[in-house]
């Protein structure tokens, strides 16, 4: 069963920009662009394809690239009270960003449900038991001071002092874990994920290069959990 879903991904953050998530993709230019640069002087990247990473925080965008053998980051700033859940709501202007191209994202995700699969899995399960027996406490002695007068004066001498060792019949409550097995019923659901950012010319609002990025998720999907046996076989 396949089914094809557009729009916001469901990721472990309900935020892009909460988590600083970075993104390793192929950076592809149909031209060469410049691009500027916090401190140094601007960065001219050549048209081709290579590899790059995309990280986005609270107020902006990093591109993570080799140039020249040099590791390089560039940054769009994000306009102010941007929230970004996805690369669908990547949509910086030149104006805001600091750099002189636009940037465009888009993401969609594919899923893919597999066939139910009938099986058996390890499971535990605990039970409770009363335990009862003799047992015999720790045996512990200290050195105490004794003293008396006598007509030579005040003596005093050291005198062992024990507590313990008594035999005693008690009853506790044991906590017991069993291993077995139990009968399953599962499908499970394939998730590809393609990020896409386009690099926008705003004078011709032609797209100069795009950086893209893809990944694969998997998620199982109980239908059936019988109670954990000792013993398998399967039980509807």
């Amino acid at each position: 069963m396949k089914i094809l879903r557009y729009g916001i991904a469901i990721t472990t953050c309900m935020l892009l920009t909460a988590c600083d998530e970075t993104y390793e993709g192929q950076l592809n230019l149909q031209q060469p662009i410049t691009l500027k640069m916090k401190k140094d002087a601007d960065l001219v990247i050549p048209m081709g394809s290579q590899a790059a990473k995309i990280k986005a925080s609270s107020d902006k965008v990093k591109l993570k690239l080799t140039v020249d053998g040099k590791e390089r980051e560039v940054t769009f700033k994000l306009p102010k009270g941007t929230k970004i859940r996805s690369f669908n709501d990547v949509n910086i202007a030149p104006e805001a960003s600091g750099q002189p191209y636009a940037l465009k994202g888009s993401e969609n995700t594919d899923y893919n449900d597999s066939a139910p699969v009938r099986t058996t899995e390890s499971c535990t399960y605990q039970t409770s038991e009363r335990e009862c027996g003799y047992e015999t406490t720790p045996r512990t002695c200290r050195n105490e001071q004794s003293c008396h007068l006598t007509p030579a004066g005040q003596q005093c001498t050291s005198v062992p002092v024990c507590t313990g060792g008594e035999t005693r019949y008690v009853c506790r409550d044991r906590t017991i874990t069993h291993y077995g097995t139990q009968d399953v019923e599962y499908y499970i659901t394939y998730s590809t994920t393609s990020r896409q950012v386009n690099i926008i010319d705003p004078a011709s609002q032609q797209v100069v290069g795009h950086f893209s990025n893809t990944s694969h998720d998997s998620n199982k999907h109980y239908t059936h959990q019988s109670s954990c046996y000792a013993n398998g076989g399967w039980r509807p």
